[in-house]
Parts: structure tokens; sequence; C-alpha cells
């Protein structure tokens, strides 16, 4: 009998732990972040699909990338670009002025940037054009034009 209520002492126990554990929320892991969140704000999380294509048709080993961006709850399909592609946050390349988040698809000294930029609370997606640039001209990274509103 005495091992039944020690049994029963321990299940007691383990459940107040864990309600503690709970409640205090100890198990938060190393991508998790406890923040308060303004009222009226909401967090948007930017999730970037990235596609190896076959190669360019008319450039022998030019490789191609298909780019899908989800974010707001909607997956938009944004296109194929020449070149390797990655994401900006993921890399040693910074993002533009208001740019919350992007994509950089490279080849041979040049590319396409698509990023979601926050244009006075409205989020835009847009295109522009990257050069790394010559000894006679300096590289070149914008000429961005809206491809859709968020």
């Amino acid at each position: 009998m005495q091992t039944q209520s020690l049994l029963g002492i321990l299940a007691v126990l383990v459940l107040i732990l864990g309600g503690i554990y709970y409640l205090f929320d100890l198990g938060n892991g190393p991508n998790q972040t406890m923040f308060d969140i303004p009222a009226g704000e909401k967090i948007v999380t930017y999730e970037w699909q990235l596609t190896e294509l076959p190669e360019h048709p008319s450039v022998p080993g030019m490789p191609r990338t298909g780019v899908v961006l989800v974010a707001i709850g909607n997956t938009y399909p944004v296109g194929e670009y020449d070149g390797n592609c990655f994401v900006v946050e993921d890399s040693s390349w910074t993002l533009m002025e208001n740019e919350k988040s992007g994509v950089i698809c490279w080849w041979a000294g040049g590319g396409s940037e698509v990023g979601v930029f926050d244009e006075g609370g409205v989020l835009t997606l847009k295109e522009g054009i990257l050069d790394e640039g010559s000894s006679e001209v300096p590289g070149f990274r914008g000429d961005f034009k809206t491809i859709l509103e968020l």
C-alpha cells in the first residue's frame, strides 16, 4: 500500500512540475523568442522557395532558378530567374532601405533581386537589377520595379 501512495505522490509532483514548466514556458528553445507585439501590429514572415531549374536553353551552363514567396498566408509564384538564387538575409549581402526580405539571383557578374519592400505600410514585391561593374564602371543595385502589392 505504501508503494501505491509513493507512486501517487510522485505522479502529483510530476503534474505540478509539468504545470509550472508550461506556465512559465521554460521550454523556449533557441529558435523561439518571446516579446510583446504592439496592439494593431502583426508579424509577417517571409519564406522563399527556390527551385533549381534546367539550364538556360540558349546559354549553355547558365543555371536557372524558380522563385516562390510565401507570406501573409499566401503563395506568390514570382518567376524564373537566370543564375543561382539565395536569400539576402542568409548571405553577406544586406537588405536595401525599406526592404523586409529578398532573394538575389546571380550569374557571371550580374543578375536580379526580388524583394519585399514596405512602402508606407503597404508591402510591395519588387524586382531590381544587379551588376558587379568593372574598373571603369561602378557596380549597380537598384532600378526596382513593382511586380505586385501583397
